[in-house]
């Protein structure tokens, strides 16, 4: 029964961190944060809602320089083009990406240690605050 269990949470886990998440246009804007851990794998798949681009903005936010970063794709997951991979020097604030279709990916890939959840000696304890709209409707524009 406790392997059956943990078979059920590993895999309630992974479908979790690939959700899809739609982006509406006719809402506000998503906003969210995210305090990332050691060896986070957390992924995002952000599709709007009528097909136009996607635009995401890191309004503020650490990560470990030179051993964790993230990366952005141009698509619905990691073999779309990718359009940055870095960790902009620990300071994710004012990044800001626009997907050419209708699907940004977004993924983390951390080591063991220094995270926001767990942060080394000042590393990274600041949550990653961020918003995405559907980028070329310009009602979601002027929410940007």
């Amino acid at each position: 029964m406790k392997k059956i269990l943990q078979l059920v949470v590993f895999t309630f886990s992974i479908w979790c961190a690939n959700a899809q998440t739609t982006v509406n246009c006719t809402q506000p804007p998503l906003q969210f944060a995210h305090c990332y851990d050691n060896e986070d794998d957390t992924t995002w798949w952000f599709e709007s809602s009528d097909g136009s681009p996607i635009k995401l903005t890191f309004n503020s936010g650490g990560i470990e320089a030179d051993y964790d970063e993230i990366l952005i794709y141009d698509g619905a997951d990691n073999t779309a083009t990718l359009l940055y991979q870095g960790d902009n020097d620990g300071d994710l604030s004012g990044l800001v990406f626009e997907s050419t279709g209708d699907s940004l990916f977004f993924e983390i890939e951390t080591d063991i240690s220094g995270s926001c959840a767990a942060p080394g000696l000042n590393c990274c304890t600041t949550p990653w605050n961020m918003k995405m709209v559907n980028a070329e409707v310009l009602g979601c524009i002027s929410n940007v």
